[in-house]
């Protein structure tokens, strides 16, 4: 399995909206990655300067890593990241790109010209004559915020990913043996969930939904008439109800059913192989064991640091307090 071809050392940088993660790999042979450092720090709640306290949080998660002769990887996500999978006739890269616009025109329902539009060629059918690509438009706006964010630390990202992307490509490079199945992926944030759904050579999907941890929170928040930093501490328990966030709860499930439904439709192909939950929100305590129960279907919690190494001179603790929250950044930091 081969992760990169150039830089030795490459450092994934995920800026979320409540934390920033940061995983930086050696490329110790062409086979083999190391872990040699990672961070993750909270960004602090600060409505006079929010950027001041997303560059805080940044630059405490990059405490520990040695930026010298480093690669930069990074990804945006949210509502205004926008992937379509179309199929296009069998013809050069080039080409696809001439027609990209009038293509996203046809699938993306936003102004163009306020979109960045890239595109990645997954898979040829010369039998068919056809490529079938991923379309990947990204607001301008966000894109140029987070340029200038990363313009305050010592690194100009080499390149700048999208995050359903970033996790899928941490899941495949990871886990080989899932090459030829249906995987469902869901990511929960702070502020939002990745519903991604792909099959190795297949059709991807992804949504972003506004339903993540923060939700949950809030609505032990307004049940038990809490503050906030209660409700969070209360929400981590391990005999936590959670018929007491039912309503978020149902909101998930049926976000989650749409797109497994949808995802049926569209491939004819009914069933999956791998369910995978992952992120800070899956650290709820019997969220899997919910999930598990109402969508019928097994879960499986998603270790991106799994058969790893890792340097000696990590904290056992944090990296496991930390692990499940670093699947976008191990996927950017495994970029080639």
């Amino acid at each position: 399995m081969r992760f990169f071809r150039s830089s030795k050392i490459t450092l994934g940088l995920d800026v979320g909206s409540y934390s920033v993660k940061a995983v930086q790999l050696l490329k110790e042979n062409p086979d083999r990655i190391r872990l040699i450092s990672f961070g993750l720090a909270e960004i602090e709640h600060s409505p006079e300067n929010p950027t001041k306290a997303i560059i805080a949080a940044i630059n405490r998660s990059l405490r520990d890593c040695n930026l010298k002769k480093t690669r930069l990887v990074t990804s945006l996500g949210g509502s205004s990241v926008v992937i379509k999978q179309v199929t296009f006739p069998l013809v050069s890269p080039k080409e696809i790109g001439s027609s990209l616009k009038w293509e996203a025109s046809r699938h993306i329902p936003m102004p163009l010209d306020s979109l960045e539009l890239k595109f990645q060629i997954r898979t040829v059918n010369k039998d068919e004559k056809t490529s079938e690509v991923l379309l990947v438009a990204v607001d301008k706006r966000l894109l140029q915020r987070h340029l200038e964010l990363l313009s305050q630390i010592p690194l100009r990202p080499h390149i700048v990913d999208v995050n359903p992307l970033a996790l899928a490509n941490a899941f495949l490079a990871l886990s080989s043996e899932n090459e030829d199945k249906n995987i469902a992926m869901i990511d929960i944030g702070a502020s939002g969930t990745i519903i991604t759904i792909f099959r190795k050579g297949g059709f991807f999907f992804a949504r972003d939904i506004s339903v993540g941890g923060d939700k949950f929170t809030r609505e032990i928040q307004n049940t038990y008439r809490l503050g906030y930093a209660q409700a969070e501490h209360l929400k981590k328990e391990k005999n936590t109800d959670l018929d007491q966030m039912k309503p978020v709860l149902n909101q998930l499930l049926s976000e989650i059913r749409q797109s497994l439904l949808f995802y049926d439709t569209k491939t004819g192909n009914k069933g999956y192989d791998e369910f995978i939950v992952t992120g800070g929100g899956a650290k709820l305590p019997g969220l899997s064991t919910y999930l598990e129960r109402n969508l019928n279907l097994p879960i499986i919690n998603f270790n991106p640091l799994k058969n790893v190494p890792v340097d000696k001179n990590f904290s056992g603790n944090d990296l496991e307090k930390a692990e499940s929250q670093l699947g976008v950044a191990m996927g950017l930091a495994l970029r080639k």
